[in-house]
């Protein structure tokens, strides 16, 4: 392509990438570095909250479109393994269930799916709310296969509320301070429309605060389904949308959700344990004051899959204590 043939649009997104790609790659080492990554972070702070242009970012070999504000890239060089527990989730219940379905709610941009799509092409139904993302998840998916993509918001029960999207590095939340319409549909009314997805064996739940709604809006599925649940426990943004945050776990095991697995908000394995509510408040007790800067995400499983809970359990944990041994061999080696 010659200098000529590119537009404005298109100078705007080369620029921010050589910008964002310097930003991301700036080390401290030196006086020089430092310098550098002050500019690098103020140019950040003023491009993420100005133009906020698309950029693109790899996972695998998929090349995904992002805001420049979005953290995912930063996160992941700080965490490498950043979210792929729940691509470990996925290769181990598909063993159990050949014709795995996996319901994305709160699919962001698509980096879930790009995930999980590195060792495994089952179907998967994204459900995003906000329109820029969405419009963003359309533009990620459109060449891969077997992905349904809805965009709407998920809740309790199927009403209109007035408000508004919030967008912040990389997230959207609905905030009640705005005019705008909000039709919220609840998971169970949404899969009418989806039916091929009635039976998926994992719902994955990522809304900033709404998933104890979204969870209690798909009672009939997860009764009939029974389905490997993986959402976000974060009490702080629970309580900003008048969630009683810890009623989710009685609410969980009344559905015959008796086994979980509780994550930091970087992917590490916290714990695991049987349904014990003692716990569960201990965990509500030490992330209620984080305000959201921690978090844990939690994966449940039924007691019908009992079994394929200890497995991944085993796995997990094989994984985490390779992990630190390797983390202390190369400390030693540095040493």
């Amino acid at each position: 392509m010659l200098f000529s043939d590119f537009s404005k649009k298109d100078w705007n997104t080369a620029i921010a990438q050589f910008f964002y790609d310097g930003y991301i790659q700036q080390s401290y080492n030196t006086f020089f570095d430092r310098l550098k990554a002050r500019f690098f972070n103020k140019l950040f702070t003023y491009l993420s909250t100005t133009s906020d242009p698309l950029i693109q970012y790899k996972i695998g070999d998929r090349v995904l479109w992002l805001p420049f504000s979005h953290e995912l890239p930063r996160i992941k060089k700080g965490y490498p393994h950043y979210a792929e527990n729940l691509v470990r989730l996925v290769q181990t219940i598909e063993e159990d269930y050949p014709n795995l379905r996996l319901i994305d709610v709160g699919a962001n941009i698509g980096d879930s799916v790009a995930l999980v799509q590195q060792v495994s092409q089952i179907p998967i139904l994204c459900i995003e709310g906000d329109r820029r993302f969405f419009e963003i998840l359309s533009r990620n998916t459109a060449s891969l296969p077997q992905i349904d993509i809805s965009q709407v918001y998920l809740g309790e029960k199927n009403t209109t509320i007035r408000g508004q999207s919030q967008q912040q590095r990389g997230t959207a939340n609905i905030t009640l301070q705005g005019n705008d319409c909000i039709a919220i549909k609840t998971l169970d009314s949404l899969l009418e429309d989806f039916p091929t997805f009635q039976q998926s064996k994992i719902l994955k739940i990522d809304t900033d605060g709404f998933d104890g709604k979204v969870l209690r809006g798909a009672r009939s599925f997860l009764q009939a389904t029974q389905p490997i649940l993986f959402f976000e426990y974060d009490p702080f943004s629970w309580s900003q949308q008048g969630d009683r945050s810890l009623d989710i776990f009685q609410y969980l095991s009344d559905l015959n959700y008796q086994y979980f697995l509780f994550y930091d908000n970087f992917g590490d394995l916290l714990l695991s344990t049987e349904f014990d509510f003692s716990i569960f408040k201990d965990i509500h007790r030490y992330f209620l004051g984080k305000f959201s800067q921690k978090y844990c995400d939690v994966c449940a499983f039924s007691s019908q899959d009992k079994n394929s809970f200890l497995r991944f359990k085993e796995h997990e944990i094989e994984f985490i204590e390779n992990k630190h041994l390797k983390l202390m061999t190369e400390n030693a080696n540095i040493l």
